[in-house]
């Protein structure tokens, strides 16, 4: 058939090859039996490399490997499947970690009468710096609030503390005050008493 022309059977590898995730068919313990170019560029490593015998296990970083056999693989063969687990990829022995998002399903190879594992690996490194800015953001926002209430807690001490001093005011001079009241009351009544005047004066 020309390339102008593809078979059915040349779409479907093309999709495979040039789907925008990774796709892995392993068998059940984890061994790579197919891998798409995608997921040869996600990894950088050659075909021939990891169709030697490579498990996908292996493939993780050292805690992924531990979650992979712990939780992962039980879940698997308990369900059939797993979603939106969140995995570092190992590139190489000196290459920094890429973060990777993994979907798989167990399924049964009818021909060969064995179980499969079909993995879809996405990606996750745009949504990881996403996941930080959504920290930063939230933790930005955490110490506003926390600026806020303390600005108005102070707002309030303040407030009381004026109150409490009005009132000790206020209570300072009332005393002087009803006396001053109470002698020009009586000054007032006694007219030209001089004893009575030189009292409420001195008073």
């Amino acid at each position: 058939m020309t390339p102008d022309n593809p078979t059915p059977e040349d779409s479907v590898e093309e999709l495979f090859e040039n789907a925008p995730c990774g796709y892995l068919i392993t068998d059940a313990d984890g061994t790579i039996i197919r891998a798409n170019a995608t997921f040869l560029t996600l990894s950088g490593r050659s075909r021939e490399a990891l169709l030697a015998g490579t498990t996908f296990q292996q493939l993780l970083t050292i805690p992924g490997r531990i979650y992979y056999d712990t939780h992962v693989r039980p879940l698997l063969a308990m369900q059939g499947y797993v979603r939106e687990i969140a995995f570092d990829l190992q590139r190489s022995a000196h290459a920094k970690a890429l973060p990777i998002v993994m979907n798989a399903t167990r399924t049964l190879d009818s021909m060969h009468g064995t179980h499969r594992l079909r993995i879809l690996v996405f990606d996750a490194s745009d949504r990881r710096q996403y996941e930080r800015e959504l920290l930063l953001a939230r933790r930005i926002a955490d110490e506003a609030t926390q600026t806020e209430r303390r600005a108005r807690e102070d707002a309030e001490r303040a407030n009381r503390a004026k109150d409490d001093f009005l009132a000790l005011v206020s209570h300072e001079l009332r005393t002087p005050l009803s006396a001053i009241l109470g002698w020009t009351q009586i000054l007032r009544r006694t007219g030209n008493d001089t004893g009575k005047l030189e009292q409420g004066l001195a008073i």
